[in-house]
């Protein structure tokens, strides 16, 4: 929304080669409402476990077949080979159709749970799960197309929908991603990519109800997003957020 743009630079040779729409806090909150939309509307959340399952493993097929693109705008970004990051999304495509499947095919979306045996608790108890709502996440600048990939995945199998973050220094692999995810049936709003100045708007979205960050270490996330975190939680002056920031220090996850 604001019209600004950032370089991608090429760390082998220190020169641009690639410009991207640079985020601000109105683009997040665009984004965040996009997916609480999406996900209310039900044309994400709605749809069966077998239906996702069948877009997701579409999803994977394309990544698979755009290997050559994704692996080469990664490999100009963060100095990677191409034959190692063409493994890497070997590898994370096919954990995508494994999530997709399980959440299909295993996973107890609904299940029956044994009375007590008294003679006064008649009748029948189930627990029924469901999607939980808009998540966020943020991939580090490492293995930016295998992280973005598994937390799209783990998000998107379950009904949910996402705002992923990608690097500032790698975010071509997760528009690429993005791209695809359109392109095989996931619906407008159902995966947004927004970039290097939103994270503090995510982290106020009220909507937002879950937070993937694995692993949230200075070294693989940039010394900005790592502070700008620290001094959220600070801010977050809650008991709970701040058990929450501990399990993130030691798991990289987060429940906000």
């Amino acid at each position: 929304m604001g019209g600004k743009t950032m370089q991608v630079i090429d760390p082998g040779t220190g020169q641009a080669f690639a410009e991207v729409p640079l985020g601000d806090e109105r683009d997040v909150d665009a984004a965040v409402r996009a997916a609480r939309e999406a996900f209310e509307s039900g044309v994400w959340s709605g749809l069966t476990p077998q239906q996702r399952a069948e877009i997701m493993i579409g999803f994977a097929d394309l990544v698979e077949a755009h290997t050559g693109q994704i692996a080469m705008a990664d490999s100009r970004s963060n100095g990677g080979t191409v034959s190692w990051i063409g493994g890497g999304l070997w590898a994370a495509a096919n954990t995508v159709r494994n999530l997709a499947w399980y959440a299909a095919n295993k996973f107890a979306w609904e299940e029956e749970i044994a009375v007590s045996g008294s003679v006064y608790a008649f009748g029948e108890h189930r627990v029924r799960r469901e999607p939980i709502g808009v998540c966020a996440a943020i991939a580090p600048w490492n293995v930016p197309h295998m992280m973005a990939l598994w937390k799209i995945s783990h998000a998107l199998v379950m009904g949910n929908t996402l705002v992923l973050k990608p690097a500032s220094t790698t975010p071509l692999s997760a528009l690429i991603i993005a791209s695809l995810a359109s392109q095989a049936g996931i619906p407008k709003g159902g995966l947004n990519v927004k970039g290097k100045t939103v994270l503090a708007g995510v982290w106020r979205a009220v909507w937002i109800v879950f937070v993937l960050i694995w692993p949230v270490l200075k070294w693989v996330v940039s010394i900005e997003v790592f502070f700008q975190l620290l001094r959220m939680m600070y801010h977050w002056n809650t008991p709970g957020v701040h058990a929450g920031w501990t399990f993130l220090l030691h798991f990289g996850v987060l429940t906000a």
